[in-house]
């Protein structure tokens, strides 16, 4: 195996990699070949790899590789080209222009990328629409072992009432119930400690399980979905992917099967009982500590709580090129400072929507990012085990395609990714997030 470049380092500026990948899909084999070969160099120096991936002989790759290191986009004709490829840089719309003009040419889908992901460049304004406030009905002054009671009152009780849907395998209801789980264990992360550590121990243990097997189900059918309208994208003659649709159809039946097993099991009952008996008794065990009133009121903790945990969010701008593992952990970080805002959102005050809406979005983009993670290593372990036998060359070309159209979505989500983080790193959110928490 040869590296093509051994003195340069094999990285695409955004609009390098949406241009080529425009180029690729044109019906000149040609160009479109070369822009095949630096795209794959890109992601893969390897001299053999990239010629059989391109169609291209290898001393073409060397040839074009090289001329690309020097010229960049110049060795395409300039008529295949925008105006001028470099102002491109920061104005999404002449770049969405270009690719538009480029598939309505070739009938292309798209430069690679699904054509329901998020344009290029997305504005970093804020939201119109704000999200309502959920009131639980708590003072700065309530003690936080209350105050934690009535949040995870509110969440379990719709806990409950999804029940049903969730048995009947409705997939709104298995989203909405994990959602809950959710916040509930945020809950728990907060207040936990103003409780005695044997109840909450148990109580914890329970919800994550229940999570484990709601995660289980919801993640197959947003994997599922993610294939579906792929499928639903695709020509009638392009290769069907049903044979990945069925395998995750089989396994999504297995998690509602054991998700239903565990909803009527004993030991969720009881949880339920003990859960119920725990949220609708003021005063059930609390734990006292040193405080001198006995519990910290919501003042005396939430403002250093909120202020941490935006700190250990913004701790992630120090990364300059963050892994998609430090992407998945500071998503994660985004849910936390989000669930602390919300549910104290009536104490710190009506402007706090604001810088919600702002985590929202940036926890989101994370989110689809992570699901197309998931996506891609369940697609890589599946041709890994089917690829040699029991795949037809149809299914895998087909599963194949779509493997490339995730990993293309994966790379623009990470590209985009910055621009949203510093919404949140920048001053115009710490200011008002500051002043908010000092009037607690």
């Amino acid at each position: 195996m040869e590296p093509v470049v051994t003195d340069t380092e094999n990285t695409l500026t955004l609009n390098e990699q949406v241009i080529l990948r425009s180029l690729a899909s044109q019906p000149n084999g040609a160009l479109s070949q070369r822009a095949k070969a630096i795209l794959h160099w890109a992601d893969d120096p390897d001299l053999d790899r990239i010629a059989e991936a391109s169609g291209l002989r290898p001393a073409q790759v060397r040839y074009w590789i090289r001329a690309f290191h020097r010229s960049r986009l110049s060795i395409f004709p300039s008529d295949m080209l925008p105006p001028d490829p470099n102002v491109l840089d920061g104005t999404g719309a002449s770049l969405e222009a270009y690719v538009d003009s480029a598939n309505q040419t070739t009938g292309a889908a798209g430069a690679d990328l699904p054509a329901d992901s998020p344009p290029i460049e997305e504005p970093a304004a804020k939201p119109k629409k704000m999200r309502r406030s959920r009131r639980f009905g708590f003072r700065p002054t309530d003690p936080m072992s209350e105050a934690g009671r009535r949040i995870m009152a509110f969440h379990f009780a719709r806990l409950r009432k999804l029940e049903s849907a969730v048995t009947e395998g409705d997939e709104e209801a298995i989203h909405d119930m994990r959602v809950a789980i959710r916040r509930l264990r945020a809950a728990f992360r907060i207040a936990g400690p103003f409780y005695k550590r044997k109840v909450v121990r148990s109580f914890r243990a329970d919800l994550r399980d229940l999570a484990d097997h709601l995660g289980a189900a919801r993640d197959l059918d947003v994997i599922l979905n993610h294939g579906l309208a792929f499928a639903q994208r695709q020509p009638p003659d392009a290769p069907k992917l049903d044979a990945w649709l069925d395998h995750l159809k089989s396994r999504r039946a297995d998690a509602q099967r054991d998700l239903v097993q565990f909803l009527g099991s004993k030991r969720f009952a009881k949880f339920a009982q003990e859960f119920e008996a725990f949220v609708s008794e003021p005063g059930a065990a609390v734990n006292l500590g040193n405080h001198p009133d006995g519990s910290p009121r919501v003042r005396d903790v939430i403002p250093a709580a909120v202020w941490t945990q935006y700190s250990v969010v913004r701790a992630h701008e120090t990364l300059e090129h963050p892994s998609l593992e430090s992407l998945h952990a500071l998503r994660i970080e985004f849910k936390r400072l989000r669930y602390l805002l919300e549910f104290f959102q009536e104490v710190l005050g009506a402007r706090t929507a604001a810088l919600i809406e702002l985590t929202v979005r940036a926890q989101d983009h994370l989110g689809l990012l992570h699901d197309a993670d998931v996506a891609a290593k369940m697609l890589g372990a599946y041709l890994a085990e089917h690829a040699i036998a029991g795949l037809s060359a149809s299914d895998l070309a087909a599963v194949v395609a779509y493997l490339s159209e995730v990993q293309a979505e994966i790379q623009t989500r990470q590209d985009r990714f910055p621009q949203i983080f510093r919404e949140i790193t920048d001053k115009s959110f710490r200011k008002p997030l500051g002043t908010l928490l000092s009037k607690v």
